[in-house]
């Protein structure tokens, strides 16, 4: 099976995060199995989650969100206008504020990482 790319581009604003949620649903659903699919949803909120709190948009005022699929895995990808990438972790050891997005993506995800050219894309591939 070749690859097959699609992008859906989101609003600047946190409404997105339902609309990425269902879309995943909608591409991946009979794609991956229900746990999967649920796992890419999971992981696919904290990423836009992210993107609206901690990134800029990107020159259309929005970010996009990419789905990558082969016959063997499927890749995720959020990206912003932000041409940085920081994250300091959570603050202290009983902190439950925040910080543990990227440690859940790292959890779930069978490898994910990011690109910064221009505007920032964190990704996330799930095998088949």
């Amino acid at each position: 099976m070749t690859g097959h790319e699609t992008e859906v581009r989101l609003e600047y604003d946190p409404e997105a995060v339902a609309t990425a949620r269902e879309a995943v649903r909608h591409r991946l659903g009979g794609l991956l199995s229900r746990d999967r699919v649920d796992e890419a949803i999971l992981v696919t909120d904290e990423l836009v989650t992210n993107a609206i709190r901690h990134a800029t948009p990107e020159r259309d005022g929005r970010i996009g969100l990419r789905f990558d699929i082969t016959g063997t895995m499927v890749r995720i990808v959020v990206t912003d206008g932000s041409a940085r990438f920081e994250w300091a972790g959570r603050d202290r050891p009983g902190d439950l504020a925040g910080g543990f997005g990227l440690v859940l993506v790292d959890e779930i995800a069978d490898r994910w990482g990011l690109s910064l050219d221009g505007k920032k894309a964190v990704w996330f591939e799930l095998d088949r």
